[in-house]
């Protein structure tokens, strides 16, 4: 039973990073876009860094970094299973499509949050996995 535990909160973390991260991105898609920013290429750093890093990304990577201290901690449990319980719930419904630059955020989120708590907290990357 003990065993089962680290994953059931790391899977209703991942639905909690989803539904949140929902809301919030509703915020912060409603920052205005300078007009300066006209290129294809500006506009996706901005879906990026100002969209979904402040929506999922600072979420994401702050459950990574508490489950990896008051939990396992282990690689599997702290990214790998938080994201696929996220990313499912995030599908479009009825068509099983990912919006590529959320999946990426919240994949990259998630590995420096668990990668902080682990050098952080005076433990080697070699320790980390």
């Amino acid at each position: 039973m003990n065993k089962l535990l680290p994953i059931a909160i790391a899977i209703l973390g991942g639905l909690s990073i989803a539904f949140f991260g929902v809301h919030l991105t509703g915020y912060t898609a409603a920052f205005a876009m300078p007009k300066s920013f006209n290129t294809v290429l500006s506009m996706l750093l901005w879906d990026i860094f100002v969209v979904q890093l402040l929506g999922f990304g600072l979420l994401a990577a702050a459950f990574a970094f508490l489950y990896s201290r008051l939990c396992t901690g282990s690689f599997l449990n702290s990214v790998i299973v938080v994201f696929g319980a996220c990313q499912v719930s995030l599908m479009y419904p009825f068509t099983y499509s990912i919006y590529w630059v959320n999946f990426f955020v919240i994949l990259c989120a998630l590995i420096v949050g668990y990668l902080t708590a682990k050098v952080t907290y005076n433990n080697t990357l070699e320790n980390a996995y």
